[in-house]
């Protein structure tokens, strides 16, 4: 257990290119091969707090350039809660305000009247999977928007318990 407190602490305080380099070096394909130098950089400094071993990059890569893992049974259950009404509010929201974060969430604060977690981790939740993770800020402006409206609709018919 210490040895991962000594890894993270040493991956937090890693220089941004020498983070890139050890990720490649060690997980060459946890980082898509097409993506630009300035948008590596902002993925990993989005993740580094996330990151203990390369492949804590690669999860991270998948949820923002490729698919999430299904959400497990609290996450199915929040999802469920949260109702279509709420995704397609927050696709509204989205299409509206795009990755403007403050704009999106008080877009969708005013049109749901939900705070806190009840706004916070559902969308979480659509967006990756997980009930845990880096900042949806920095995520969201990773994301091709494309993918994150499809993430929020898919919330949006009715959910079987």
């Amino acid at each position: 257990m210490q040895l991962q407190g000594w890894q993270k602490d040493s991956v937090q305080r890693l220089p941004l290119a020498e983070l890139r380099s050890w990720v490649r070096a060690a997980r060459p394909a946890a980082l898509p091969a097409d993506l630009p130098e300035p948008q590596v950089d902002a993925f990993l400094a989005a993740v580094r707090a996330n990151v203990v071993m390369p492949d804590d990059v690669s999860t991270w890569s998948e949820v923002v350039y490729g698919e999430p893992a299904a959400p497990d049974a609290n996450g199915e259950a929040t999802l469920r809660e949260a109702g279509a009404d709420f995704f397609r509010a927050a696709a509204q929201a989205f299409d509206m305000h795009g990755t403007d974060w403050a704009a999106f969430i008080a877009a969708l604060r005013a049109t749901t009247a939900r705070k806190g977690p009840a706004l916070f981790r559902p969308l979480r939740y659509a967006l990756t999977g997980v009930d845990h993770g880096p900042e949806l800020a920095p995520l969201l402006r990773l994301m091709p928007a494309a993918r994150v409206r499809a993430r929020l609709l898919r919330y949006t018919a009715t959910r079987e318990p």
